[in-house]
Parts: C-alpha cells; sequence; structure tokens
C-alpha cells in the first residue's frame, strides 16, 4: 500500500507512512496503556503501602512502553523482565513494539523490493531468506545453552533457564530473544513483502 508513496516521495512519502502507522497504533495502546497503570494492582499495593510492590519497575519501563521500544531490549527488572514489567493487559503489547520496529525498518526495504521485476528473481530471493534464516534459527539451536550461561553472567539469574524450569522461562533472555525481540522476527516480516511483491508481479 505504500511502496510507491516510501520510494517516489522520500522524505515526506517515509513522513507519511510512518505518521499513518504511529495514528494507527498509538491511541488504543495508550488507552490500554492507562487503564493498566490507573486501574490496576501495582498502583493500588504501592499507595496501600504493601510491599513489596511493582512501582518501580513499572516507572523504570514506562519510557520503553511510551516509545515502542519495550521488545527492542531485553532488561531485567527486580521482579521481571521489561516485557512483563507494567500491568496485566500491557504486555500483550510486545507485538506492538516489535511490529513498530518493522515499519521503521520498512522505508529501507521498499526500495530494494521494488528492484526485483521479475517473479522467479522474487522466488530466488524468498529462498535466500529461508535459508538465512533456517542458519539462523539452527546457530541459535546448537548455541542455546552457551547463550544461557553468557546471559546469567551479563544480566543475572532472572535472563537464565536454570536446569530447565518454567518459572524463569518467560523472563529468560533466550525467550526474549527467539520470541519478543524483532531481530529475530524480522525475516518474517521481510518474507511477508517479498511474498506480497511476488502476488503484484504475478498480477501484474
Amino acid at each position: 500500500n505504500y511502496r510507491i508513496i516510501v520510494t517516489e516521495h522520500r522524505l515526506a512519502g517515509i513522513g507519511w507512512f510512518i505518521w499513518a502507522r504511529f495514528a494507527r497504533l498509538y491511541p488504543l495502546f495508550f488507552l490500554i496503556l492507562a487503564i493498566d497503570l490507573l486501574f490496576g494492582r501495582d498502583l493500588y499495593k504501592h499507595l496501600a503501602g504493601e510491599t513489596p510492590n511493582n512501582i518501580h519497575d513499572v516507572v523504570r519501563a514506562l519510557p520503553y512502553y511510551m516509545t515502542f521500544t519495550q521488545s527492542w531490549v531485553y532488561l531485567p527488572l527486580e521482579r521481571n523482565s521489561l516485557v512483563y514489567a507494567v500491568g496485566v493487559a500491557t504486555p500483550l503489547t510486545w507485538s506492538i513494539s516489535t511490529e513498530w520496529f518493522f515499519y521503521l525498518c520498512y522505508p529501507f526495504f521498499a526500495g530494494l523490493l521494488l528492484k526485483l521485476r521479475r517473479p522467479s528473481v522474487t522466488v530466488l530471493a524468498m529462498l535466500a531468506c529461508i535459508g538465512v534464516w533456517f542458519a539462523l534459527a539452527v546457530g541459535i539451536a546448537e548455541n542455546a545453552r552457551a547463550i544461557n550461561q553468557w546471559a546469567i553472567i551479563h544480566y543475572g539469574e532472572m535472563a537464565g533457564i536454570v536446569d530447565g524450569h518454567v518459572g524463569t522461562l518467560q523472563d529468560s533472555f533466550i525467550r526474549w530473544l527467539l520470541y519478543f525481540s524483532p531481530y529475530a522476527r524480522v525475516g518474517e516480516f521481510i518474507m511477508g513483502c517479498l511474498t506480497c511483491q511476488l502476488y503484484l508481479l504475478m498480477q501484474a
């Protein structure tokens, strides 16, 4: 929908694209975040003086949530990792953060995609993308134990999966890397763009 605008209108087109994506996502996101903060348990526990509470994690996490970057970095806090630091419903917005990363990347991909003018070349690009991401997945799987140990050393016990203990899985570094972070998922986004380009070429 935006490939021509982004590539032909340059900075103005990129600005229109980013604003359109922001306007689509942010108002509802902000509403959910505000409801979770004002009516969630963390604020009430803090006001009631109950300890331990999660308010310090919430304060540290808010700049990331307000800028849609909560899934971009792995950050262990006092009680949870960054993705789970705010409220009950808000952690589900990690996917919006990851989506926002893709939107910011899209202007760089759009120009390359438009250079694929033959279905056969597009299919080859898709196969190459699959090969790269398969190799990446295998590499991470083969080095999962080393990655886990590195994470514990650099981020503390919360970042690791200790003896396969399921209770630490959601907050672990490896969970963030493979599931929440946009870096391991950007291949899915590229494949979606390539699939769309192939469809458009076949319709022409």
